[in-house]
């Protein structure tokens, strides 16, 4: 059954290199979750916890979709990010489960993961500093709320307000925006929503994805166009139907290497 209905997480491991990055950011390691839609990893998220922490990250960051339609303080996905903020830095986005709320409710979630020292970026970026080297974070609050069409000018914005020439991340939930991420020049995008098309089958990989439709174009890992990478998270819940298929669960870890440092 473990075959169909995959459960347990596979952490995935990429290698991002750049002369852009600072020398002080070589081996700093970013893991990445995606679309949990509440889903249960063991009592109090431990056997998720248990892997993430095998990793070490120094943050971890989630594309949204967190919930799966509604909203409670006993739900799964604010036990986890409560566990993972007591561990790590902890940056967030929102997808379209979060935006689709109540207007009151999602106000509460968004207090809620605020008080569990949770950073969130709405259309908003952070830089990240190590030894006085800085790397710009940002992140885009979900189309449900913004439209996507001002992505580039938002970013373009961000960057300008912390410095252009910083090497920059992104955080989007939606990957089918890639153009509208690339035309701000941003260097790395991290994205979710597709499930890595949740129901998957041997050589052929994911067969649907939402807002992208069959035989998607953006589903799961690496993509690059021109200087910008994007790397699209599979996720870990599941939503509509309650299963994966042939589609495990998805732990990215991404480590930075300054290009000019040789193993």
């Amino acid at each position: 059954m473990e075959l169909l209905f995959f459960h347990t997480p596979k952490i995935t491991h990429y290698d991002i290199q750049s002369s852009n990055i600072p020398t002080a950011f070589n081996e700093f390691t970013i893991l990445h979750i995606s679309d949990l839609h509440d889903a249960s990893f063991g009592h109090q998220q431990e056997m998720i916890l248990k892997q993430i922490d095998s990793v070490d990250p120094s943050i971890v960051v989630f594309t949204g979709d967190l919930i799966e339609r509604r909203y409670d303080v006993n739900t799964q996905g604010l036990i986890l990010m409560e566990h993972l903020a007591d561990r790590y830095p902890v940056y967030f986005v929102t997808g379209n489960h979060e935006e689709a709320l109540p207007h009151d409710v999602y106000i509460q979630l968004m207090e809620d993961l605020e008080d569990a020292k949770i950073t969130i970026l709405d259309n908003a970026g952070v830089l990240l500093t190590k030894n006085k080297n800085h790397i710009l974070l940002m992140g885009v609050r979900d189309a449900l709320a913004t439209d996507a069409a001002n992505y580039a000018s938002i970013l373009k914005q961000i960057r300008q307000e912390h410095g252009r020439e910083l090497f920059s991340l992104l955080l989007a939930h939606r990957p089918e925006f890639f153009n509208q991420y690339k035309n701000a020049d941003v260097d790395v995008i991290f994205a979710g929503h597709t499930h890595g098309g949740q129901i998957r089958f041997p050589c052929i990989g994911g067969i649907y994805a939402p807002n992208q439709g069959f035989f998607p174009t953006y589903i799961d890992g690496e993509y690059q166009e021109g200087s910008t990478k994007m790397f699209v998270n599979r996720g870990l819940g599941a939503t509509v139907i309650p299963f994966r298929f042939f589609n495990s669960p998805d732990i990215s870890v991404y480590h930075l290497h300054h290009s000019d440092i040789k193993d």
